[in-house]
């Protein structure tokens, strides 16, 4: 029984070689054909998408400007104080009011 379970290791060991060695010829030839090709890299323009450098965009040789955004970030708040000149003032009119 021994000898029968060595030799199916021994037969799907062999196999397992033969299929990593048949792999290893493939990536061989396929590094060789990927070093003969040159990659191509393609500019995408930001202002309109196309496949042309944002210095080559039609849009920027109209006469027309752009439209222009001016963003302004979350700005910093002041934070909270009860105490606050305001508050106090809220709290004695409201006061006031539940006499």
């Amino acid at each position: 029984m021994e000898i029968d379970t060595m030799d199916a290791l021994l037969a799907q060991n062999k196999a397992i070689t033969q299929q990593l060695s048949t792999l290893n010829k493939k990536m061989e030839k396929l590094e060789v054909a990927a070093m003969g090709t040159q990659v191509e890299t393609t500019t995408t323009c930001g202002l309109c998408g196309d496949t042309h450098e944002n210095q080559n965009c039609s849009l920027l040789k109209d006469e027309t400007p752009l439209e222009q955004t001016n963003y302004m970030g979350n700005q910093p708040r002041q934070p909270y104080d009860p105490n606050s000149e305001y508050q106090l003032k809220r709290k004695i009119e409201y006061y006031l009011r539940c006499k």
